[in-house]
């Protein structure tokens, strides 16, 4: 009946609410871990460096580690901001004009040098200038390629192609991995929707895919999946051409 009905919707929302709370905690936590470590690496070498102050090789190393450090805390305090003000609805971007396939060379190059457990080819030519914030355009492309590399067996290809049509950049991020469930393409891109296949293969949040999304929508762009299961996932972000 109407009052039954009305109970089981109540005890849905209650359920959801308590399931967002557990992904909320998650994230926190998550979070929390991603800052000790370099704050910990951080400690560490500045003891050692007291140390050590009479040695120049050793001096040199750890100010380098110091650096990559607070590079890697710095990069985290952005997606923070991100994330805050994409749930807060007040996601600002400041555009420039950006040449996207030399920002992408750029990024497979490093992401290269830290992953060597994947082949990452790059299939562009020529310039692609799009009009847009070029540090948010740059965390779409290291998410997803990131995630085709987390998602997807050693030693299989991941694929970066940047294409043009009459007013849209095309950028594909190709894997080879296990493929994406159809039921867990419908949440995908919603926040903290992890698939229940995802967490058999790596950590994460859920929040990743959502806020490119919301990247790139304000961009005036869109970002689009195909998958097939046992033949990988391809993901595909249009930025309208400067």
């Amino acid at each position: 009946d109407e009052m039954g009905a009305l109970a089981r919707t109540f005890n849905n929302m209650a359920a959801d609410i308590a399931d967002r709370e557990n992904h909320r905690l998650r994230f926190v936590a998550m979070v929390v871990h991603d800052l000790k470590n370099p704050l910990l690496a951080i400690e560490m070498a500045g003891r050692l460096l007291r140390k050590s102050i009479e040695n120049e090789q050793q001096r040199t190393s750890y100010l380098d580690a110091i650096g990559a450090e607070v590079k890697r805390l710095r990069g985290i305090v952005r997606d923070l901001t991100d994330d805050i003000q994409v749930a807060s609805g007040r996601l600002s971007i400041r555009k420039t004009r950006v040449d996207l396939v030399a920002l992408v060379r750029q990024l497979v190059q490093t992401q290269a040098e830290t992953s060597s457990s994947h082949e990452i080819a790059v299939e562009a030519s020529g310039e692609c200038v799009v009009l847009g914030d070029e540090e948010r355009i740059e965390r779409v492309m290291q998410n997803l390629v990131s995630n085709a590399v987390k998602y997807s067996p050693a030693g299989t290809r991941v694929t970066v192609r940047v294409e043009t049509t009459e007013r849209f950049a095309v950028l594909s991020v190709s894997d080879e991995g296990p493929g994406i469930r159809e039921e867990d393409l419908q949440v995908l891109f919603q926040p903290f929707g992890r698939g229940r296949s995802a967490n058999a293969f790596a950590e994460g949040t859920g929040m990743g895919l959502f806020i490119v999304k919301q990247i790139v929508e304000t961009h005036g762009g869109k970002i689009e999946v195909q998958s097939e299961i046992g033949r990988g996932s391809t993901f595909r972000v249009s930025l309208p051409l400067a």
